[in-house]
């Protein structure tokens, strides 16, 4: 409630003392306590207190790895959000690194295509698109997952395939002067059910 009102401190306070009582009640390594740790590290990083945030989303991203394994949605959504981050702070080639890691294990959790994964997509163009990053970086991973999303979508492979195919050719246009919307043409597309 108090991060949805913009009271960061509160906020802050209530997950530290939130923290404290999972980790006394269920130990350090439980689910309870990483999801903690994120909401908190969250809460640093809307007051721009990175350096906070990150020990706190590594120790979430561990206790995921422990219990849930290197694939799942609670630590594809940490690592887009490390990503976010090192985004904030300039750290490009983190940044990067850590979309491409979130997209990567989206496209694994999902074994369709699925919003999260557009959500993904689309962060990774929105972040070429401020980098200033080669267009065919940005159109080789567009095509390449959304290939790999048609892989997964085996019940409407055909219609999928039609779309793709329909909006590419549609905003081959963009390519010179707009390649971010090609991308989100490609992310809006893998959102199809």
């Amino acid at each position: 409630m108090f991060q949805d009102q913009g009271r960061y401190p509160e906020a802050k306070a209530n997950y530290e003392q939130c923290l404290r009582i999972l980790e006394a009640s269920f130990g350090r390594k439980h689910m309870d306590v990483a999801s903690a740790l994120h909401h908190l590290a969250a809460v640093n990083q809307l007051q721009g207190l990175y350096n906070e945030a990150i020990p706190l989303y590594n120790r979430a991203l561990d206790i995921y790895y422990e219990l849930l394994g290197p694939v799942h949605a609670d630590i594809a959504l940490s690592l887009n959000d490390l990503a976010i981050l090192y985004f904030k702070q300039s750290n490009h080639k983190k940044a990067e690194e850590f979309y491409l890691k979130s997209i990567d294990n989206y496209t694994q959790v999902f074994t369709r295509v699925h919003p999260d994964v557009a959500q993904a997509l689309l962060n990774i163009a929105q972040f070429y698109k401020a980098t200033g990053t080669l267009l065919s970086k940005i159109v080789k991973y567009c095509i390449s997952l959304t290939l790999t999303l048609l892989c997964r979508a085996n019940s409407q492979r055909e219609e999928v395939l039609s779309r793709i195919d329909r909006h590419l050719h549609a905003y081959t246009w963009c390519l010179q002067s707009s390649h971010y919307e090609c991308c989100c043409q490609c992310g809006h597309v893998a959102r199809i059910n």
